[in-house]
């Protein structure tokens, strides 16, 4: 049964998906990564903490996680957006799938969205933070949620 979530950008666009890792609510910095290869290093990467990444190739999973390849001893970022995910591992040295080293983490990750889209939101700076919950969560407070949310908001509106 697929577990239907959705990302909510701070400009209030929605985007529906199906999530693997662990369905739960999060709220992060809205970044991307051109990178081929690299998603365990990535998730593990402390200089992704509390971001959502969105990964600009089309297809991630398929490798799977090896015990021998982390940035770091945990998984940093809040969550991960893709285009198409596998769940199929192929690597001999593989000890487990993407989605279940981010579900034993607490980590979301969705799938099915158009990344490409999304990454030039975030590069034209149309959108910089976003929220990924389940279909049912209410939009308008996914919104208000996110406007609290941001960093220095006072110092922003002195300006």
């Amino acid at each position: 049964m697929e577990n239907k979530y959705k990302l909510v950008l701070d400009n209030g666009l929605e985007f529906v998906g199906t999530c693997y890792g662990e369905p739960k609510k999060v709220i992060g910095e809205l970044v991307f990564n051109t990178g081929v290869v690299g998603y365990q290093e990535i998730t593990t990467d402390p200089t992704y903490m509390s971001q959502i990444v969105v990964m600009t190739y089309p297809l991630i999973g398929s490798y799977g996680i090896n015990d021998d390849d982390n940035e770091s001893k945990n998984i940093r970022v809040a969550g991960m957006i893709v285009k198409e995910y596998n769940d199929q591992i192929s690597n001999f040295r593989a000890t487990k799938t993407l989605s279940e080293s981010l579900k034993e983490a607490n980590v979301p990750l969705l799938s099915d969205i158009e990344t490409r889209y999304l990454t030039n939101l975030i590069r034209d700076n149309k959108v910089k933070y976003a929220m990924i919950c389940s279909c049912d969560y209410d939009t308008n407070l996914a919104i208000k949620e996110l406007e609290d949310f941001l960093p220095n908001k006072n110092l922003v509106e002195m300006v």
